[in-house]
């Protein structure tokens, strides 16, 4: 019980100190970043310098050299020196934090190059080194440093500080390009001249200021984006651009802006100055967000420790209550209801008194015991009358086996003389069915031969109106081809009457084809006369004239000939029709004839089909005959089948009621037998056994035996112990029925499968011997 309520305790606590462990690697984790937001402060002030330093450089080289640019050169250097000292005495620091091998070998590359640079210094003073070479080295240091920067970037793990230091380190690299604009400038300024090389690098420079400052103003909020843009607006920023505009322009038409390379220097070291300006600001703010962010997150560490311990507090002392007033109460209910269900009825239940849940659960522990009390009692009082039950239900048993015996006898004895008679009977009718077969067939076949006589009969009628059906058929076919040359010679008539009209037609056409042609013949003529008149103009009226007068004399002609030529049409056309009507006259004659002998023919085809009728019916009244006849036989051959089969039957119904005279009684012995109760099937042992009963003892015969119980070959009553036989043990058992000569019994327990198969394999033993 202790345990149960230690754990959750351990689990709070353990849980607690996750959550605090997990806080505090976030305050290491925010200390670290303001640590090392510090460090990347000293980086850019001294990447500040080293740019002026290299801008410086680009004017001592471009100037020749010169005192001024000598001194402020040296100064400048100076100034450089104390913030790498800054720069030198953290790194060791910063390169504690780091997590990679690269990260540290960036640092030490940076410590390198900038302990290389006093000597490069001297170079640049004694030898006359060009403008490249001379500000390489710085641009070389200032890249590491700020590699340095992007590193750091990396080790912080909170989201909006790590978006401000990319800012910081985008404006870091725009400041660097503008710092080696502000060289390459002040170089080309102070020769007086510029070449591609200087003019790709000064267009190169100004395009990465306007990346790196665009890519600054997607990292910061807008606040710090507006401080950028009132720089890009002030005139200082407007004057470079101007300045830029021009030397960009300078590349292609070499005329440089009117600008002094110290003008230069001074006007883009101000810009340079203002966006260091910004990246202090960032740094400030950077640092300032990320000790605020570890102070809230400290307050936060020991407000969850407090809380914790608080709250491990409270549930120590709530457990403790809890342990008093609810779990020792339920523990002792929990084990009262233990000794309820192994069969305990007389116990003491504490705390039925308490008016919580815990008196509802004892008060119910305690109705729960009562009512185990009243369930035993029912329990025996069934267990006496299942007892009783058994053995009324065994003496009823048993003289339902002796009446069924005795009403079985009875009957199935009346059954075997009753089929003896019905054998008999069976035999009679079966010699006389034979009988009647043999003269039904007899019948049959006679019946047969008037059908055979019958259907010649039928098939030479068949024949006959076979014949007369051709001969009709025949005279029909004259009559048809008769009556369809009448309608043959009807519609020839008809066609040479219309082409006699049609004669009579083209002779009116011609008589007006003919009229036409004599008004043109006069036309002619009167052109003719007109076309003498004219003269000379008249002699091409005159020639047509002439050919009209041709064509028409000419149609005259055709019209003529045609005339004629349908006149002999006209003549010819009558003679055919009249010779039409004389053949139709003949042909209508020998239809009548055709019809008269289609009559004869109609009138002897319907007698022979009378006659045909008549032997077809007979020959269906044979065959129906025939058919019953036959129907006579099979049926009398099926009965006599039939009988001799229901002879075989009957004796076999004989054999099976004296096969039940002997079966039946003997099933209901089995059956009650079978009728015990019991739970698992058994097994014939008969095996000598020892009942003890009342300090007494006697030997019996276990006659069948099963997992639950067994049959003694002796009546028995109430309870006793079973000796089992090769010192197999004692069993407890009861009398589950009994009868004048023998019991059965149920045991207490179940016997083993071991038990059983010994018991099994003695019986088969015995069996075998």
């Amino acid at each position: 019980m202790g345990l149960a309520v230690a754990l959750p305790i351990l689990g709070l606590t353990f849980f607690a100190l996750i959550f605090c462990y997990s806080q505090w690697k976030t305050v290491e984790s925010m200390r670290h970043t303001v640590q090392l937001t510090g460090f990347s402060r000293s980086v850019s002030e001294l990447v500040h310098e080293l740019q002026v330093e290299r801008g410086r450089t680009a004017a001592f080289i471009g100037s020749g050299k010169s005192a001024q640019a000598g001194s402020q050169l040296e100064t400048q250097s100076r100034r450089a020196d104390q913030f790498r000292s800054n720069f030198i005495s953290a790194a060791d620091d910063f390169a504690g934090q780091l997590t990679t091998d690269l990260q540290r070998e960036h640092v030490q590359h940076a410590r390198s190059s900038l302990q290389a640079l006093d000597a490069h210094r001297e170079r640049v003073r004694r030898e006359n080194l060009p403008v490249p070479q001379a500000v390489g080295p710085y641009t070389e240091v200032i890249n590491r440093l700020i590699t340095l920067i992007a590193d750091e970037a990396t080790l912080v793990g909170d989201a909006d500080l790590a978006g401000a230091l990319q800012g910081l380190l985008q404006l870091t690299y725009a400041k660097e390009a503008a710092g080696l604009e502000r060289a390459r400038g002040s170089a080309v300024l102070a020769s007086g001249a510029i070449n591609d090389t200087a003019h790709e690098a000064l267009i190169a420079l100004n395009s990465q200021q306007q990346q790196m400052l665009s890519n600054y103003r997607s990292a910061m909020s807008d606040d710090w984006t507006s401080v950028l843009d009132r720089l890009e607006e002030s005139a200082t920023s407007q004057r470079i651009s101007d300045i830029r505009e021009n030397l960009h322009r300078a590349g292609y038409d070499g005329q440089l802006p009117d600008v002094t390379s110290n003008e230069w220097f001074d006007l883009t070291t101000s810009r340079i100055e203002q966006m260091m300006d910004i990246t202090d600001a960032v740094s400030e703010h950077i640092l300032a967000v990320a000790t605020e962010k570890q102070n809230n997150l400290t307050m936060v560490v020991w407000a969850v420790v407090a809380g914790s311990v608080l709250l491990t507090l409270l549930t120590i002392v709530v457990s403790y209550v809890l342990v008093s007033s609810i779990v020792k109460p339920m523990a002792s209910i929990t084990n009262s209801l233990d000794e309820l269900s192994k069969g305990a009825t007389d116990l003491k239940i504490a705390g039925t008194d308490r008016g919580d849940e815990i008196g509802v659960l004892a008060r119910a522990a305690r109705q729960f015991m009562e009512m185990s009390r009243q369930r035993e009692a029912l329990m025996r009082q069934n267990s006496e009358n299942e007892q009783k039950a058994l053995v009324e239900r065994r003496q009823v048993l048993d003289r339902m086996a002796h009446e069924v015996k005795e009403a079985t006898h009875a009957t199935v004895s009346k059954i075997v003389v009753t089929a003896e008679d019905l054998a008999s009977n069976a035999d009679s009718m079966r010699t006389r069915l034979s009988d009647a077969s043999s003269n039904a067939s007899k019948a049959n076949q006679a019946t047969s031969e008037s059908l055979d006589g019958t259907q010649r009969a039928s098939d030479l009628a068949d024949e006959l109106n076979a014949a007369i059906a051709e001969v009709a058929e025949s005279i029909m076919r004259g009559d048809k081809m008769a009556r369809d040359t009448v309608q043959l010679a009807v519609d020839s008539r008809q066609t040479v009457e219309e082409l006699d009209e049609a004669t009579q037609q083209i002779g009116d056409f011609v008589r007006v084809i003919t009229e036409l042609a004599e008004q043109t013949n006069l036309l002619a003529l009167n052109a003719t006369i007109e076309s003498a008149r004219a003269g000379e103009h008249g002699k091409g009226f005159a020639v047509v004239a002439s050919e009209i007068k041709q064509l028409a004399s000419q149609t005259n002609t055709s019209a003529t000939q045609i005339t004629e030529r349908v006149g002999q049409i006209q003549s010819r056309t009558r003679t055919a029709v009249d010779a039409i009507n004389r053949i139709s006259s003949s042909i209508e004659q020998l239809g009548g004839v055709t019809s008269s002998v289609a009559a004869a023919v109609e009138e002897q085809r319907a007698s022979t089909d009378s006659f045909t009728g008549f032997l077809n019916s007979n020959r269906a009244a044979i065959e129906d005959v025939a058919r019953q006849v036959a129907d006579l036989t099979r049926i009398t051959q099926e009965t006599a089948d039939s009988a001799t089969t229901m002879a075989r039957q009957v004796d076999d119904m004989t054999s099976a009621s004296r096969s039940a005279n002997e079966e039946i009684p003997e099933i209901v012995q089995r059956a009650v037998a079978a009728a015990d109760n019991r739970g698992a099937p058994r097994t014939k042992t008969d095996q000598a056994v020892t009942v003890t009963q009342n300090n007494a003892s006697r030997q019996a015969v276990l006659k069948d035996v099963s997992t639950s119980g067994a049959r003694l070959d002796q009546p028995s009553r109430g309870r006793f112990n079973v000796t089992l036989p090769d010192h197999m043990g004692t069993v407890n058992a009861q009398t589950a029925w009994s009868s004048d000569t023998e019991s059965g019994v149920k045991f207490d327990e179940n016997l083993s499968g071991n038990l059983m198969e010994r018991l099994i394999a003695m019986a088969k033993k015995d069996s075998a011997a």
